[in-house]
């Protein structure tokens, strides 16, 4: 399975030199493709197994059509053809990555509930500059569904065996 990792600081406390050593750290999780987007406040990277859709065009970080949100993700989504088909819309991939990042971006935080899975996700919404994050194992709600909001820092990273999910004391969490 994939790796993710990221940061995000209101204070500029990540560089972009720093989540590229957190990719090269999960390396061994997504030896296909690699790459990350950052700006000033956000830092999102994937390393990347490729199963599903094999071509370069489902390489993360995954723009949205409308290039408001950019997602990288870990895991797997069981139901997505069937998500697919209910947002009725063309894709540019098969993969499995793109039909969540669509489904958010049409339904939002709530497109969770559509899921059927075991992943870990972060999606950045460019315009509001905040990120966004969902794990879930086995199909269960493991009490972790955060929403941060300003002024926040964060700095998560995802591996196969845990999630750690390092929260600097100032960071506000919407429940």
């Amino acid at each position: 399975m994939c790796g993710i990792a990221g940061f995000f600081s209101l204070s500029n406390k990540f560089s972009p030199g720093e989540l590229i050593n957190m990719m090269v750290s999960l390396n061994h999780r997504g030896p296909d493709a690699n790459d990350f987007y950052c700006n000033d406040t956000v830092g999102i990277g994937n390393t990347r197994l490729s199963i599903i859709d094999l071509s370069a065009q489902a390489n993360q970080p995954m723009h949205s059509r409308c290039n408001r949100y950019v997602i990288v993700y870990n895991g797997e989504v069981y139901n997505f053809q069937e998500i697919a088909s209910e947002l009725n819309i063309r894709f540019r991939t098969k993969s499995d990555t793109e039909v969540i990042l669509e489904a958010f971006a049409e339904w939002g935080v709530t497109f969770v509930k559509k899921l059927n899975g075991m992943f870990a996700i972060a999606i950045y919404d460019k315009e509001e500059d905040k990120p966004k994050i969902f794990k879930f194992s086995n199909a269960l709600l493991m009490n972790f569904c955060i929403s941060v909001l300003f002024p926040a820092q964060i700095l998560f990273i995802k591996t196969f065996i845990n999630f750690r999910l390092v929260i600097l004391p100032e960071l506000p969490i919407a429940r």
